[in-house]
C-alpha cells in the first residue's frame, strides 16, 4: 500500500533573472478634449470629470461662480464753470470763472480761478476759450498744477492770430489728483488775450472724476 505523504521540503534558492523581453509596441497617444465647462453656484466645490472612450479622454470642468462684489462707494465729483466776461487776460494771467455748477468735491475760487480737488481720484479736464483779440504771435492756454507749476494740458492756435479773427482754444487733460490739489487755467500766449465779446460764455471748463 502507498504510504503517507511526507513533509514539504525546504524552498530552493531563487534562480537567476531571465533575459529582458523585447520592447512592446508604442501605445496610441490619447486625444484629450474639453467636453464642457459648467458654472456652479457660489460656494460649491470645483470638480473635474473624465470620460474615456478608447484612446480618447473628454474632460468636464465644473467651476463655482464667485460671490457678487460690493457696490463701490463713489460719490459725485464734478465742476462746470464758465464766464461771460470779455475782459482782457494778461500774459501768464489766470482764467477766471463767474458761474459754476459744482459739488463739494471739486470747487472753484472765482477770485483767482483756482480749481481745488477735495477727493482723490482720476479727473478729466476739458476747456474751451473763444478769443477775438488783437494780433498776437500765438494764442496758448495751459492747465497747470499749482503745487509744482507743471503743465498737464495745453491748447494752442498753432500760429499767428490776426486782429478780429475768432479762435477757439479747446483742450483736455487727465490728472491723477490727490485731495487738496489745485489746478489753474492760465494765458500762456505771447501777449494778453481778449475773450470773444458778444458771446454768452466764451470761457468754459468741465472737471469730472472718472475713477
Amino acid at each position: 500500500p502507498t504510504g503517507a505523504t511526507g513533509p514539504t521540503g525546504p524552498t530552493g534558492t531563487t534562480g537567476a533573472t531571465g533575459p529582458t523581453g523585447p520592447t512592446g509596441p508604442t501605445g496610441a497617444t490619447p486625444a484629450i478634449t474639453v467636453a464642457a465647462t459648467n458654472t456652479l453656484g457660489p460656494g460649491e466645490d470645483a470638480t473635474v470629470t473624465a470620460v474615456t472612450t478608447g484612446d480618447n479622454v473628454a474632460l468636464t470642468f465644473n467651476i463655482p461662480q464667485g460671490p457678487t462684489g460690493a457696490e463701490p462707494a463713489i460719490t459725485a465729483a464734478y465742476l462746470l464753470a464758465s464766464s461771460g466776461s470779455s475782459a482782457q487776460v494778461a500774459n501768464n494771467g489766470p482764467i477766471l470763472f463767474d458761474t459754476t455748477d459744482q459739488t463739494a468735491n471739486v470747487t472753484n475760487n472765482p477770485a483767482n480761478g483756482q480749481i481745488t480737488v477735495n477727493e482723490t481720484g482720476l479727473y478729466l479736464f476739458f476747456w474751451n476759450v473763444a478769443l477775438q483779440t488783437s494780433q498776437i504771435e500765438e494764442a496758448v492756454i495751459n492747465l497747470t498744477t499749482e503745487s509744482t507749476g507743471d503743465v498737464i494740458g495745453t491748447s494752442s492756435s498753432g500760429g499767428t492770430v490776426n486782429t478780429g479773427t475768432t479762435v477757439n482754444l479747446s483742450g483736455f487733460a487727465l490728472a491723477d489728483a490727490t485731495e487738496g490739489d489745485i489746478f489753474q487755467l492760465t494765458n500762456a500766449s505771447t501777449s494778453a488775450i481778449t475773450p470773444q465779446p458778444g458771446t454768452t460764455t466764451p470761457i468754459r471748463i468741465m472737471v469730472v472724476r472718472i475713477l
